[in-house]
């Protein structure tokens, strides 16, 4: 499928790549706005980065982009705050500012904001060795202005069984003072 109309929504369309991962989406509102939502990959297939990209190529030629594309997935790469390489596979042009989540897998060497350690409760002690399991994550606030805002962090801790055992995540201010 790489074009389906939905009733009151308009047309959105659709660029898988040559593993039949979905890269690239737009519907209605994206089109008018002229930017294209986009999926990053890590090297077992599963999201790392979604984001949105501005762009006045129509499906075909961003299809035609993708499929010459010769690398699979993005790599880890923890001195940034994104995490990950950003420019192995497409849109290769995608930068931290058009980001929109961040998902980190399989252990905590991301980077995260002071206090989000694991603080021992009723277990003594998270598992360190995690793998398959999201271990945390960002996402983007949107200020309503157009730019970039920052971000919110989230971390989940497992026990030894993958159980989640703690989530130390930020939380938005909205202004209330105490």
């Amino acid at each position: 499928m790489i074009v389906k109309k939905i009733p009151g929504g308009g047309v959105t369309e659709l660029v898988y790549d040559q593993y039949d991962r979905l890269v690239y989406s737009r519907d209605a509102n994206q089109a008018a706005r002229g930017v294209w939502a986009f999926i990053k990959y890590d090297g077992l297939n599963r999201p790392i980065v979604t984001g949105e990209i501005s762009s006045s190529s129509n499906r075909a030629t961003l299809a035609g982009t993708v499929d010459s594309g010769t690398q699979h997935h993005e790599n880890w790469a923890n001195g940034s705050t994104a995490g990950y390489s950003l420019s192995q596979t497409a849109p290769t042009s995608a930068t931290e500012a058009h980001l929109l989540t961040i998902t980190f897998y399989d252990d905590y060497g991301f980077q995260k904001p002071s206090g989000f350690d694991y603080a021992a409760g009723y277990y003594g002690s998270a598992n360190t060795s995690v793998k398959g399991q999201v271990t945390g994550g960002r996402t983007r606030m949107l200020p309503g202005n157009g730019s970039p805002g920052g971000w919110l962090t989230a971390v989940t801790y497992y026990e030894g069984e993958y159980r989640p055992i703690q989530t130390v995540r930020d939380l938005y201010d909205l202004g209330y003072k105490l």
